[in-house]
């Protein structure tokens, strides 16, 4: 469990969920995570995309740079419980989008 950002060689970790395989494997906040197994990452969709695709249990490797040094783990994947990061971001987006349309209709009529 990570939540990141897109950052220009990957992904980069904005907060570690503690108790997760991401804290058990050592992953810190600012390390920017550029591959998982053989897959590039280069945006949080392809994480979840690359996270998912494996099965609860399953053991991978993790490619990231901390300080600017290339760096792997290897990750033992923990159960998930629904797909809480995919419907985070996305009503985040959603809610971002529609309180800039109420601030602007807001700004308009003031």
């Amino acid at each position: 469990g990570v939540v990141t950002n897109k950052a220009d060689d990957g992904v980069k970790i904005s907060e570690v969920v503690k108790g997760t395989a991401a804290e058990k494997a050592g992953l810190l906040k600012g390390d920017v995570i550029t591959k998982l197994d053989n897959k590039s990452i280069s945006s949080p969709e392809d994480l979840m995309d690359a996270v998912k695709s494996h099965k609860s249990g399953d053991e991978v490797k993790l490619y990231y740079l901390r300080d600017n040094k290339k760096k792997d783990a290897k990750v033992k994947l923990g159960e998930t419980k629904g797909d809480k990061r995919t419907f985070i971001y996305k009503n985040f987006k959603k809610f971002f989008r529609h309180f800039f349309m109420i601030k602007m209709n807001l700004n308009f009529f003031l």
